[in-house]
Parts: C-alpha cells; sequence; structure tokens
C-alpha cells in the first residue's frame, strides 16, 4: 500500500479560523471544543431558539467560553420574515 497518499484536511498541520453555526447544540458544541485543541479558531453562531431547553445551549456556551481559541456570536444567519 502506498504511504505518500495525501492526509485529510481535518488531518492537516494547518490551522484554520472556522465559522460554526449551531454552536450552543449537542454535535455543535462538542465539535466546537474539539477544534481549538488541534489549534484552530472557532467562532461560533447560535441563535438560541427553543427548539429544546435553552438554559441546557447557555451551560454549554458558559463552558464553551472558558476556551482559548473559541468565540461565540448571538446570531441567526437566516433572514427575518
Amino acid at each position: 500500500m502506498p504511504t505518500d497518499r495525501p492526509r485529510s484536511t481535518f488531518q492537516s498541520e494547518r490551522i484554520s479560523t472556522i465559522l460554526f453555526t449551531g454552536a450552543a447544540g449537542f454535535i455543535g458544541f462538542h465539535v466546537s471544543l474539539r477544534l481549538p485543541h488541534r489549534g484552530d479558531t472557532v467562532i461560533g453562531l447560535d441563535n438560541l431558539n427553543d427548539y429544546y431547553d435553552v438554559n441546557l445551549k447557555r451551560e454549554r456556551l458558559r463552558r464553551l467560553q472558558t476556551h482559548a481559541g473559541l468565540r461565540f456570536v448571538p446570531r441567526a444567519i437566516t433572514p427575518n420574515p
């Protein structure tokens, strides 16, 4: 098997700034925690809607804000009707 195949972008040594939507949700929270560990800067967006417990989302954001390399912006990216 060849060993010179390209590595995926996720595993690269490149450092990026990543805009992540839904940062207070289950997947967004966990991904937003992981990315700074590899050196990336994360800008997390979330509109904190009430689809499920807003207090749970706020607690996740409180935990995210203690990590360097992560900034949260309370915003929706959809146009207002």
